[in-house]
């Protein structure tokens, strides 16, 4: 099993004639052994476009950033040359918005976007708490609504092994069976809509999956981000969801959607 993969907590969103790449200079999770954080510099370059005859002026550009997960990843801060703004959330979420002043006919411009991270040592959420009404505390990552509850009790009691390592084998193994990848963006989760269809997106599968971990008592949390393979590059083709589940001295990546434990 692998329980450590390098993935890029977040998202991009951007018009129609704008291009992303992300360039890193490291692995998004690391394995030395040091000091309790870790920095890393990530490079993101916007392309805007505009292939018309007329002027784009005072257009406003919104970026989906990495986010900010407790005792997992802090976004630092933001280097560039362009005028933006950092607006960040209690979700963890965090958007750059560009203003763009004018964009001259049939030109282009780049915007080059410099990203530096913070990776803290894995902790345990249960052994260091100290948000309790964060939406990472411990509390959080076993709850679900009575209603997703109602329809995964049942699944969820077959699948339960005295071995936690077992429940999540044989949770993972369910989902991965039960269910087929569809070739949609669902635009919402929805367990409900993918119990009657057997068939969804990565947000739907991660819920899925993490939803009947947590009727097991396993914490678990639904995470959405770039998952870096054999590539330096991130476009939103490599966009996706999965779940992750919380063990007493590590992480473990549960994504029956690409059939990945």
């Amino acid at each position: 099993m692998v329980n450590r993969r390098q993935f890029i907590l977040g998202a991009l969103k951007i018009g129609l004639l704008a291009q992303c790449t992300m360039s890193l200079s490291k692995a998004a999770i690391l394995e030395s052994i040091g000091s309790s954080l870790e920095k890393n510099s990530y490079y993101l370059q916007i392309e805007l476009s505009n292939p018309t005859i007329h002027f784009v002026k005072n257009q406003l550009l919104y970026i989906y950033l990495p986010m900010n997960i407790e005792r997992r990843q802090i976004l630092k801060d933001i280097e560039s040359k362009w005028i933006f703004e950092l607006q960040s959330f209690h979700s963890g979420h965090n958007v750059l918005k560009i203003e763009i002043d004018k964009l001259e006919p049939w030109s282009t411009s780049i915007i080059n976007i410099k990203i530096n991270l913070l990776f803290p040592y894995f902790q345990n959420p249960k052994l260091n708490n100290n948000s309790k009404n964060s939406i990472n505390s411990y509390e959080s990552l076993l709850s679900l609504p009575n209603s997703d509850k109602d329809i995964l009790l049942d699944t969820a009691k077959l699948l339960k092994s005295p071995s936690t390592m077992q429940t999540i084998q044989n949770t993972f193994e369910w989902v991965e069976s039960n269910f087929t990848p569809s070739n949609y963006n669902a635009g919402f989760m929805s367990i409900n809509k993918l119990w009657k269809t057997k068939t969804g997106d990565c947000s739907e599968f991660s819920l899925v999956t993490s939803y009947l971990l947590r009727c097991n008592q396993i914490p678990s949390r639904n995470m959405g981000g770039y998952l870096l393979h054999n590539t330096n590059q991130l476009s939103m083709n490599y966009y996706h969801n999965w779940c992750e589940a919380i063990l007493e001295d590590h992480s473990l990546i549960v994504d029956a959607y690409t059939k990945k434990l």
